[in-house]
């Protein structure tokens, strides 16, 4: 991959981690229990959609959380790439130029 490929690869993910924490952002208010009446069925119905969406194993926010966590490992992934092409790239230079620069 050519670095500067990779570069651009690298920083749209930074960009989409940004738009995934401006997301999250927006969801906050979900945090909080909605009212679905003073009753034992009203409060578990309100339990469940706060846990769906901000608590529970596969929570919206959690989703969105480990999103960011492969989008920063695939910004890793696309400069360790770019980097191992420039020094191939080099690499090869030196051995067809017999070493000299």
């Amino acid at each position: 991959m050519e670095p500067d490929v990779a570069e651009r690869a690298a920083a749209r993910c930074e960009q989409q981690i940004d738009e995934v924490d401006s997301v999250l952002r927006d969801l906050r208010s979900l945090d909080r229990e909605r009212r679905f009446g003073d009753n034992a069925d009203g409060r578990a119905i309100a339990k469940a959609f706060k846990d769906a969406a901000v608590t529970g194993e596969n929570s919206v926010m959690g989703v969105l959380v480990e999103s960011q966590e492969v989008l920063q490992n695939m910004a890793a992934t696309y400069r360790a790439a770019g980097r191992a092409a420039a020094q191939a790239e080099q690499a090869n230079q030196q051995m067809f130029s017999g070493g000299a620069e």
